[in-house]
């Protein structure tokens, strides 16, 4: 019976917080050679200097280049000729700024021009505006860019792509387990990674669905076959 029991601990405890994609037809061109840079408008006007803006982009950078199984390496490109206003951004670019966006309460938003493989970030100047604060700065932008390399929300505390309450104030010191495995899964280093599995669950829409129901659901339903098939092998069914 002991048997049993393991084996039924194991399937009912495939509940995770793993990560989660922002869309599967959306990643870098190039995860080699991607540049982050910052947009042509920047943050000045609103307070935030070139050189401040760049600090947070080398720091985001360090954070998400930390994958040694992954491709992706993040490299800082100075200033971008294209505006967050623009309608395409260029090839293989995450470009950074600031503007306006519809709350106070959205601290940075994340857009992506698919065809191209980059995205644009941009900061909500009404939060930022005479009230930069480096930290928040820094780790807001670190989270968005997270969206800009193709990773949604995720459950798990320790990561910075997390909306849950966390540990950390601001930046985390560390990336998480679960930022590494999403950028894995995104951009395997095939000779470091070889035989990696994802283990993504789910799939995020462009904006805010989330279909982790439908997993968590497929997991439930491969748990009662399995549990099924245990119970074939190890009792005496007539």
């Amino acid at each position: 019976m002991k048997k049993i029991y393991l084996g039924l601990a194991l399937l009912t405890s495939l509940e995770t917080s793993a990560f989660v994609l922002l869309n599967p037809k959306y990643e870098l061109q190039d995860p080699d050679t991607a540049k982050v840079k910052i947009s042509r408008e920047g943050c000045e006007a609103n307070g935030i200097s070139n050189s401040k803006i760049e600090a947070g982009i080398q720091w985001a950078i360090e954070f998400w280049n930390d994958v040694p199984e992954s491709r992706l390496k993040l490299k800082y490109g100075g200033v971008s000729s294209a505006s967050l206003t623009d309608s395409r951004i260029p090839q293989n670019e995450i470009i950074v700024g600031c503007g306006s966006l519809p709350s106070i309460n959205i601290l940075g938003a994340t857009q992506h021009d698919r065809d191209n493989g980059s995205a644009r970030v941009k900061m909500n100047e009404a939060v930022y505006t005479g009230s930069y604060n480096e930290n928040n700065f820094i780790g807001t932008m670190t989270h968005e860019i997270g969206h800009g390399i193709g990773l949604y929300h995720s459950n798990d505390p320790a990561s910075i792509m997390t909306y849950r309450e966390h540990g950390w104030v601001d930046l985390p010191s560390y990336i998480s387990q679960d930022d590494m495995d999403g950028v894995i899964y995104l951009y395997p280093n095939e000779k470091s990674a070889e035989g990696f599995m994802g283990s993504c669950s789910s799939f995020a829409g462009d904006e805010t669905a989330d279909f982790s129901f439908i997993i968590e659901a497929l997991l439930s339903f491969l748990s009662v076959i399995g549990v099924s098939f245990i119970l074939r092998k190890l009792l005496p069914f007539n």
